[in-house]
């Protein structure tokens, strides 16, 4: 199956195969499946896609300077490629890539794919580094004639696990836009001005009169390599895209000469494009980019959910960082009070000694964390809270309920048991147990849809029916060992000691002198105060412990209860 898209695509997706319900019914990569709609819906958003779904291929899909391609191009059996067929498919890969002359920028989803995109590019013509750049979601690596990023797949896997949420894929394809702006194209008949400024690098056009328009990559000017850190803060996704300048530069020692010097304290005019009262880019080369996928609070001031050019006013005692709506310029040439969404002050303080200038998030806790700039020997820090994130957790689960990925039980269970561990929003947790459990999603016969309905129940004061579901849940031919045991550790979590027990021995009776059925019985009857029972049921337990890991906490477990210690 073949890849579609903008024919004068500056950006290349390449995902895995078609799914066997997806591209391989409808004809078109990633139409008509899950994937597909967590994929165009992100594509447009970030304005690379006509649409938000696709459920066929002459739906009226348009993708906008984008192209979508496979690196399998069959439905593979199971939906597992063989490496045979890998190799059979990198050819059109590679043919594709060089045909696509103005892509600058490939996103590759998955591991899989990505190993297969850097053996397709080295078909194409692109030096690829040895050793290999390794997968990473949120990877980049910079080729020459591409630059190419790494996200997590777009599969129904990592989407309903979260492991990849649009948040975090959003974030990925704002550094993928980052990089496009980055792009110049030149045409062979011109030659392309420099600046007269000692901080842009020269660019030259070579042209001849029968070549097409050509882009080019912009190399990092100065040696200012490109670094980027993302930081997840409870639901907020946290991204710092910078130029990363050093101390000693060609042999120059600066140490010494950074602060007040090279970076002058206060506002400063600058000699190009009439900034009189500029302040300092908070790196090198471009903006500095600072991208929040949602609302935060930088030093007690809200900033809202976007995508800014970061700035800072710099002094001996304290520092003015400046969130501005200008993300896209070169340095602080084009900086405009007007533009500014917030400023806040932080007080700079001796740090351990950064040859490169870097951020890094020094502190991180569930809704709050703090960014410090280091280099040289100084560090500013700058602290972020995020308001209330049991409830925006909530709220993105209700926005993803209604989302391809609400016609899946799993969905529902997880939104339900997120709120009951949390002890939020429990009349709408059991509205989303019971559907998790009902007959439409598939759920019904599941033993954690069941239990989680119980649990809801439970929670709302319907203590009968909750009784009623445990049993059924425990009940279910398909239940193992492991899962009723997991029901019991629920029981023993919310302080329900009895119930607990009584699960675990009728998990005994199901299943006898199965792993870890023992090991259930130990921690009941410890909680219920039978210490006696509890130490044989241990001893039973670490005969049978399957791994090294087991079996040290359970002989941990043995002395805790031999000296008459707790061990839930």
């Amino acid at each position: 199956m073949p890849g579609f898209g903008d024919p004068a695509a500056r950006l290349l997706v390449v995902g895995l195969a078609p799914a066997a319900n997806g591209g391989n019914r409808t004809g078109r990569v990633f139409t008509g499946d899950s994937s597909g709609d967590f994929l165009f819906a992100a594509l447009y958003r970030a304005g690379f896609a006509s649409q938000a779904r696709s459920v066929s291929k002459d739906d009226g899909l348009a993708l906008r300077e984008a192209w979508i391609a496979a690196a399998v191009r069959c439905a593979p059996p199971d939906n597992r490629p063989t490496p045979a067929e890998f190799a059979r498919c990198q050819p059109f890969l590679a043919r594709e890539i060089a045909a696509l002359t103005n892509v600058r920028v490939v996103l590759a989803l998955g591991a899989l794919a990505w190993r297969s995109t850097l053996a397709a590019l080295v078909q194409a013509g692109i030096a690829v580094p040895r050793p290999a750049p390794v997968f990473a979601h949120g990877a980049q690596v910079d080729l020459g004639r591409v630059v190419l990023f790494g996200s997590y797949h777009v599969s129904r896997q990592n989407t309903n696990t979260g492991r990849l949420t649009a948040a975090m894929f959003d974030a990925v394809l704002a550094r993928v836009k980052h990089a496009l702006s980055r792009c110049v194209s030149v045409s062979m008949k011109q030659t392309f001005r420099s600046f007269a400024l000692a901080a842009l690098a020269a660019f030259v056009t070579l042209s001849s009169r029968s070549a097409p328009a050509q882009p080019y990559y912009l190399p990092a000017s100065g040696d200012n390599q490109r670094a980027t850190v993302t930081q997840q803060v409870g639901p907020v996704t946290v991204t710092i895209s910078y130029s990363s300048p050093r101390v000693v530069l060609k042999g120059d020692d600066r140490r010494g000469k950074i602060w007040g010097k090279l970076v002058p304290y206060g506002l400063t005019q600058l000699d190009f494009n009439d900034c009189k009262s500029c302040p300092w880019r908070a790196g090198a080369n471009e903006n500095t980019v600072f991208t929040v996928s949602d609302e935060v609070k930088v030093q007690g001031k809200s900033l809202p959910a976007g995508t800014y050019g970061l700035f800072a006013i710099t002094g001996p005692d304290e520092w003015t960082f400046i969130f501005s709506k200008n993300a896209s310029s070169w340095g602080a040439y084009w900086y405009d009070p007007k533009e500014d969404v917030l400023r806040v002050t932080a007080k700079p303080a001796k740090s351990e000694y950064h040859e490169w200038l870097t951020y890094d998030f020094v502190e991180r806790e569930p809704a709050k964390a703090t960014v410090a700039l280091k280099w040289e020997e100084l560090q500013v820090p700058f602290a972020m809270t995020v308001d209330d994130v049991p409830a925006r957790w909530v709220a993105k689960l209700r926005a993803e309920l209604r989302g391809y990925t609400g016609f899946a039980w799993e969905t529902w269970q997880r939104a339900a048991d997120y709120c009951l561990q949390n002890k939020i929003n429990v009349p709408e947790a059991l509205d989303w147990a019971e559907r998790a459990a009902g007959p439409n999603f598939g759920g019904a016969g599941e033993v954690q849809a069941l239990s989680t309905l119980a649990r809801a129940q439970s929670a709302n004061g319907r203590e009968a029916d909750a009784t009623k579901t445990w049993d059924k849940a425990i009940s279910l031919p398909g239940a193992t060992a492991i899962q009723i045991h997991q029901v019991g550790r629920s029981l023993l979590a919310e302080g329900k000691k009895e119930q607990a027990l009584r699960i675990f021995q009728t998990n005994a009776k199901r299943f006898p002198d199965q792993w870890p059925v023992h090991v259930g019985l130990m921690r009941a009857y410890a909680a219920t105060g039978d210490t006696k029972k509890a130490l044989e049921e241990a001893r039973l337990a670490l005969k049978q412990a399957p791994d090294e890991g087991n079996r040290k906490n359970l002989e941990n477990q043995v002395k805790l209860l031999e000296a008459g210690k707790n061990i839930n």
